[in-house]
Order: C-alpha cells, then structure tokens, then sequence
C-alpha cells in the first residue's frame, strides 16, 4: 500500500519502482486520510492516479492500483475491471495528464458529468444511537487542576516533534494556591483527556509543550485511535467552556478563548462525523484552524497534531484517558518529575 493523503506523502519515495521490473500487481494506491479541501477541489483516488504517472508509473499500471489490485485483494470479483459479471462502475476521463473525470457510471448508470452529479444524492439516515456517542457529563473549571504543596515543580510535557511525532520535554512551572500553573512563556500549556464514553469521567491530566498557544483553549473528539476528548489550553474556566460546548454538539473540533466560542466544526454522529456539505466542511475546518493560529499556534496544520497527542501507535511520549504514556518504554511515567 502507497501512502499519498493528508499524512503521508509516499509516491516520491517509491517512484523508482517505475523504472524496474517489479511485479506491480500486488501495489495499491490508498490515501490513509484524505483532506477534505483536496477532495472539494483535486479529488481522491483520481487524482492519486494522477501524482502516480506523474511520478513515472506507467498509466495503465497507475489505474490498475487503484482499481482491478485493490478489488482483487479484497476478494470484490464483481469490481475493479470491465468485462461480462463485472458491476458497471466505470469513469469517463479527459486525459491520463488531468484525469479530471468527465463521466461517472454507477452500477450501469450515469450519476455524473462534467464534475458535477445529475443524480439526486440521497442523505443518509444515521441511527438515534450515533448522537448519543458523548457521554460524558459537563465539567466544571476545578477539574483542570494539578495540585501540588510545593512553590516550583519539575514536569514531564508532551512535546510537538512534528505533525504526528511528540518528544518528551521538562519544565520547571510555578504553583499558586496549590495549583500548578501553565506557562505559555515556556510554551507549556495544559492537557486534559477524557473517555467519552462514561458519565462520570476524570480526566487524566498533563501538559503540553510546543502547541504555541498563548490563551484560549481547544477540544476535539476526532483523535487517533480511542477518539476520546482531548482539550488544551491556558485557564481552567477556557477549558471548561470547550469541553462542554463540544459535549453539546455531542463532538467537533472547538476552539474559545475568554468565554466565548471563536469558532466550531460541530462532528455529531459518533463524534467524528459531519452531516454539512463538503464545502461546509472545508469551510468550517478553515474557521477552526484559522482560530488556534490566533491564538498562537505556529503549527501549520495544528488539528492534525492534536489528533495524533494522545495517539499511542506513535512515539515517544503521549497523554491518555490513563495516564502519561512513554511508548517506547511500554510503560507509564509521572507528570510531576522529582
């Protein structure tokens, strides 16, 4: 499988295989994740096609691992080629340098041309049980606070490495009244991460480092693998709103800062799906991102990174519904360092 989506970009690095004698059959072209403004304005598989010849790859064998390789693998007989038994799913394409489709042929019919769909796209009708993914109750600002008797203490923060990569980083942060404090000076802010799934959920506490947030708070449901909630931010009472608004939209991406909400990307089936149009969604996902560099963030994609900040599959170090994780060690380390 080559990786060429939101995350990876692996075509590059397998291009040499164009130009050698290896069996290809067994290739596949998969996006991992796709970005929904690159499905709005290129496409998806199309034009996965597309970067594979550019790359050198010979066009038939392009189309062919993301079509007859892909349909054979999954044991789909009745898919990926065109021949008598095959389901007549075809594309009509201007040319291998664009492949910009121009007709689209669906079990027989014509759903679409010239980019656009002549079909009525039917909405589908998501169970009562996939709005109710959120269990958790609301949250107050209280539930934010790592405690501490002592005036300065040693902490261990997940760190921004780079979009998926976290590394760990210590940092000296002062207490008031009992409470350790953030310090976006240092860029270390608070972590939180709840199981979504139970009412009364206690968060499991920690820093972040590297985010580049200088006030507000963000939350998302849409995290690699458990899709738990995870919140970052500077004050308690900015955490508290994200959390609860997003528990209203029964999941999204939030983003506030000084009580108010700045922008939203509501996801309320299962917390990870939206039920706006795709251009709403680029929209919206815009907003959001638009909102975390206000507020500091330097990141280029930064809700990419925050899936990926409690994601246990990745090294070295991350936050979550347990506790600190050190993934290479297999085991968990304290926040607080002595």
């Amino acid at each position: 499988m080559i990786r060429e989506g939101f995350v990876r970009r692996e075509l590059p690095g397998v291009a040499g295989l164009a130009q050698t004698s290896v069996d290809l059959t067994n290739v596949m072209l998969v996006t991992d994740l796709a970005d929904p403004e690159d499905l709005l304005s290129v496409g998806s598989m199309n034009e996965l096609v597309r970067r594979a010849i550019g790359h050198g790859f010979n066009p038939i064998q392009a189309v062919q691992m993301a079509s007859i390789n892909p349909a054979r693998y999954y044991g789909l007989r009745d898919l990926g080629g065109v021949g008598p038994g095959k389901l007549a799913d075809i594309i009509v394409v201007e040319s291998f340098d664009t492949m910009r489709c121009q007709q689209v042929v669906l079990d027989g019919k014509m759903v679409a041309e010239d980019g656009r769909m002549i079909i009525p796209c039917p909405r589908y009708q998501y169970s009562a049980e996939a709005g109710r993914s959120v269990k958790l109750k609301p949250v107050t600002p209280e539930i934010f606070q790592l405690s501490s008797a002592e005036n300065e203490v040693t902490v261990r923060a997940v760190g921004y490495a780079s979009e998926t990569i976290t590394k760990e980083v210590m940092a000296i942060l002062k207490t008031s009244r009992g409470v350790i404090q953030p310090d976006p000076a240092q860029d270390v802010i608070r972590m939180a991460v709840f199981n979504r799934r139970l009412e009364d959920a206690r968060p499991s506490l920690g820093f972040a480092a590297g985010l580049g947030l200088r006030g507000g708070a963000a939350a998302i449901s849409l995290t690699w693998d458990t899709n738990n909630i995870l919140a970052v931010g500077v004050s308690e009472s900015d955490l508290a709103l994200a959390v609860n608004r997003l528990i209203e939209l029964d999941g999204g991406l939030i983003v506030v800062k000084d009580g108010a909400v700045m922008a939203e990307l509501p996801l309320p089936r299962f917390g990870l799906i939206s039920e706006l149009t795709m251009p709403e969604i680029v929209g919206q996902y815009r907003k959001v991102e638009k909102a975390l560099h206000d507020l500091g963030s330097t990141i280029p994609r930064p809700f990419l990174t925050l899936q990926t900040f409690c994601f246990t599959g990745l090294p070295f170090i991350r936050l979550t519904d347990q506790g600190l994780v050190d993934i290479r060690q297999r085991r968990f380390v304290p926040v607080r360092v002595k």
